[in-house]
């Protein structure tokens, strides 16, 4: 399976440090590897978390981000992809569930557009909310 993080986990594996918090995904994440699983990093989630590192003039942090991401498996944004993440948002507000403001780019159903392009995918998140309507996603402090 690959297991794709969101942005707000890629902030909490940039950081050098990053409290227990960070610690505890750090060792979830060795778990899931040491179980088979593959690490995906969507481009529009690199995009979320490099800007605001770039913002912060995050050195260390953007360098972290780069090693994390030569381990991954790099999923590019395409016009494929981008097209069906245009058809889910368009039916998730016809279904009266939008995931962002409707004048956002939203990076929830872009990130759920290039996940579902793997059968055997699952994205780790903290926001079950939005992602799961979307896509097959699970909170990691739970799975």
């Amino acid at each position: 399976m690959i297991i794709f993080l969101d942005t707000t986990l890629l902030w909490l594996l940039a950081h050098p440090g990053g409290g227990p918090k960070a610690q505890d995904l750090r060792r979830w994440l060795l778990r899931r590897l040491q179980a088979g699983d593959q690490i995906g990093v969507a481009e529009i989630c690199d995009y979320e978390a490099r800007r605001e590192l770039f913002r912060k003039d995050a050195v260390t942090q953007i360098a972290n981000l780069d090693k994390l991401i030569e381990r991954s498996t790099y999923v590019p944004l395409d016009t494929p992809t981008m097209r069906d993440a245009a058809i889910l948002w368009a039916q998730l507000r016809k279904a009266g569930q939008p995931t962002a403001d409707d004048k956002a780019l939203d990076g929830d159903v872009i990130l759920g557009a290039q996940a579902k392009r793997y059968p055997k995918h699952v994205v780790a998140t903290e926001n079950i909310v939005h992602l799961s309507r979307i896509c097959n996603a699970k909170d990691w402090r739970i799975s």
